[in-house]
Formats: C-alpha cells, structure tokens, sequence
C-alpha cells in the first residue's frame, strides 16, 4: 500500500481540513511542521494524535510541568536522568 505524502506550506492549506483528513480517514503517521528554526512533530495513530515534540526548551513537558508548579526542578532533574540511564521517555521517568 502506498502511502499519500504532503508537502507544501502550511498558507497553501487549511490547517482544521488536514486535521479532519487525518482524523477521517483514520490515518497513521507523523505531522511535521517547521518555521526558521522551530520544529513541531505531531504523531497521530488512527487519525487521532498520540504525541507531539517540539524543539523548543520551553514546550518539553518537564519545563511545562516546573513552569506550572506540578513538579519541582529537581524531580525533573531526577526524572531526566532516569530517562537517560533508562532510555525511556520522560513521562515513563516520572512514574
């Protein structure tokens, strides 16, 4: 099965209808979108997103979660290097 590729900028299409595309069709797959030097990666799985990554500092989720209060900079710190000596995700570090 081949897959469908789309390539172009984001002002050549309607964000909300690639969304309903992936969502109605049930697709699986990844959602690149970039702008200079920022990076955002959407993962959806039956056209519903499971994960996102971003390569901005402030939207990792351990930022998110000190810059809220949810956690303190040391479990994060904690939860970082599990992840690392592991090589789990950081939301697996946390448990």
């Amino acid at each position: 099965m081949k897959s469908k590729v789309l390539l172009g900028k984001l002002k050549d299409f309607n964000f909300l209808k690639i969304l309903l595309y992936l969502y109605r069709d049930q697709k699986t797959g990844l959602l690149t979108i970039s702008r200079d030097l920022i990076t955002k990666k959407i993962f959806f799985r039956n056209g519903v997103p499971s994960s996102a990554r971003s390569n901005l500092k402030s939207e990792l989720l351990g930022e998110f979660l000190v810059a809220h209060g949810a956690i303190s900079q040391e479990k994060q710190e904690q939860a970082l290097e599990i992840q690392e000596s592991r090589k789990i995700s950081f939301a697996a570090a946390l448990i």
